[in-house]
This record gives structure tokens, sequence and C-alpha cells, in this order.
């Protein structure tokens, strides 16, 4: 039978002793794997952590227990350390929170005459990023895609009508634990035409302004290749939209 005894986990090579805890050291992920002793034998457990060259398991019956990385073979030895070294860099659950609010940035307006008043609005988002760890997070990046939804003429329709996109990059170098940074996001273009008093548009007896608007935005924060937050406003952008930060 190719499995270690029940409360004799790698008995003739390490003194076992059983931890009170459930779930392994923040941050790491518990992954199940088959280990292997010196002598062959085999144990398939959840790898829980690896630290100070003693790794802690779980195994299918609950039981959690620490161990000699000097116990298994050379094979196991490695890939665990590997492991490890991988888990270490990952962002605990939770440490970061990003959370932003719209706001115009800029408006410039131009009259020529023609009985009609342009404007340039520049439109964007405040965000903020929470860390919510005891220890500082470095390199961060921040990626985000803004969204505007265009407007036409009274009578014209514009359901069917592709959002417009402004995708945008930000690093944070650092950031303090228990601390947050706000930052804005690159602005996107919101054009506005509004008649003077007494014209209409055309032969609809609408005198109201055109007006794209922002509709939203998809927020996501990095370390690594490792994503550790996203917003999406409103939440059905990924039905019609895709993730394409360029």
């Amino acid at each position: 039978m190719n499995s270690f005894p029940h409360r004799r986990l790698f008995a003739q090579l390490v003194i076992v002793a059983a931890l009170a805890i459930g779930t392994g050291a923040p941050g790491l992920h518990a992954e199940t794997r088959t280990l292997t002793d010196k002598q062959g034998r085999s144990l398939k457990a959840d790898v829980i952590s690896v630290e100070d060259d003693k790794v802690t398991i779980r195994r299918e019956d609950g039981q959690t227990f620490t161990l000699s990385l000097e116990t298994l073979n050379e094979d196991n030895q490695k890939s665990l350390k590997e492991w490890a070294e991988k888990q270490a860099k990952l962002i605990p659950a939770g440490s970061v929170e990003v959370q932003v609010s719209r706001g115009k940035f800029d408006t410039k307006k131009k009259d020529d005459g023609s009985g009609i008043i342009m404007s340039e609005e520049q439109w964007g988002y405040t965000a903020t990023l929470f860390n919510r760890a005891s220890k500082p997070l470095n390199g961060a990046r921040v990626e985000y895609i803004l969204f505007v939804k265009p407007d036409a003429e009274p009578g014209k329709d514009t359901t069917s009508a592709p959002l417009k996109q402004k995708s945008g990059t930000k690093t944070i170098d650092a950031l303090p634990p228990h601390d947050s940074i706000n930052f804005r996001t690159d602005s996107i273009t919101i054009y506005k035409q509004q008649l003077k008093p007494g014209w209409i548009w055309g032969k609809t007896g609408n005198n109201a302004p055109i007006k794209d608007s922002l509709y939203g935005i998809w927020i996501r924060v990095y370390f690594g290749d490792q994503m550790v937050d996203e917003v999406i406003s409103p939440e059905n952008l990924p039905k019609t939209e895709k993730w394409t930060v360029k």
C-alpha cells in the first residue's frame, strides 16, 4: 500500500507535531501534492506553508502536521522550495482595495457664430488605492479603461453605437502600510453641442443639448502578474466590452 500509516507520518525519519491551525500563513495558497520521503513512501496532502526548512501539510482527514524538508526526496525538496519562493511574492487576499469617483477635469468652449456653442470637457476618475496590510507594498501597477457613450442629434439612433474608450496605466512605487494614495486617471474627451436661444435641431423642434457621457470604468490593480483587485462600473460592462489595455 503506497501510503503512510495513520499518525505515523515519516515515523522512522522525523518526529511529527500536530499544529492547531486550519489555514496557512497569510498570502499562501494551499496546494494539493503527492509527497514522497527518502524511503519511497508517499502521501497526498495539502501543502500549507514552507518555512525555515520545514513544511506544514494537511492530510485528507483534516489533521495538520509539520515536518522537516530533509525527510523528503530531492525532487520534493526542490519543488517545495520553488513553490514557497513563488508564494512569498504573492500579495495576501484583501490587502489592496481600489475605489474610484468620477469628475470633470477641464472644459473648453468655442462659439463660432453658427448658433452652436461647442464644448470639450475632459472627464476622468480619481482613484484611491488602499493598503490594508501591515507592511509596505511596492510596485503596484494600475491599469484602466475609460468608456464614453456617444450622443447624436435628436432623431438619430445611437443605441448600437460602440462606446468610445481610452486606456491607461499608473505605477505606484510605494504604498505605505495602513495608508492610501490618490491619483487621477488620464482624461477622456466628452463633446457637447448646445444651441443658442431660439435655435432648434433641424425640423425636430428640439433644442436639447447634444452631449456624450462618461459611461464607466474598468480598473485592475496588479503586483507583477498577480491581480489583487478589480472594479467594474457599471457591473454589466464585460457583457459588451473586452479588457483591452494597450
